[in-house]
């Protein structure tokens, strides 16, 4: 769960019971997703996807496989913000997320599907393929 995710709940989830209103004056006060959140967002998690490809690769390479997979989780998270970041989309949890990346204007071709095949083996040159290509966008 990241900070932003809570704004991403105020601005899409259906209100069951705001009797005070509360919820309604927060989300108009909102306003739609902010640019300023995109940018920050973008430059948060855009150089990450690099990083843990190459702790990812380092732990491939001495048969850490646990350690390889956990690093690769976090390049799909980074690559997935960074594409939501970019598209001004919002994101509430990692449920469905890939296939909301994959729908932003600047998302590599195929982007879910490839992303499933470079995981289903640890396919870390794949996943680097990938960032390189939503990195070489921003």
């Amino acid at each position: 769960m990241h900070a932003h995710h809570l704004a991403a709940e105020l601005a899409v989830a259906r209100v069951l019971s705001d009797p005070a209103g509360r919820r309604g004056v927060l989300r108009t006060t909102l306003g739609g997703y902010p640019d300023a959140l995109g940018v920050a967002l973008d430059r948060h998690y855009a150089w990450q996807a690099a990083f843990w490809l190459d702790l990812a690769e380092k732990g491939d390479a001495r048969g850490d496989v646990y350690y390889a997979q956990g690093c690769a989780a976090q390049v799909v998270a980074a690559l997935v913000q960074t594409l939501c970041a970019r598209g001004r989309t919002w994101l509430t949890n990692e449920k469905g997320s890939v296939d909301v990346a994959g729908s932003m204007p600047d998302a590599p071709r195929a982007f879910g599907a490839r992303l499933n095949v470079a995981l289903k083996g640890t396919d870390i040159d794949a996943l680097r393929d990938l960032a390189r290509e939503v990195t070489s966008k921003g």
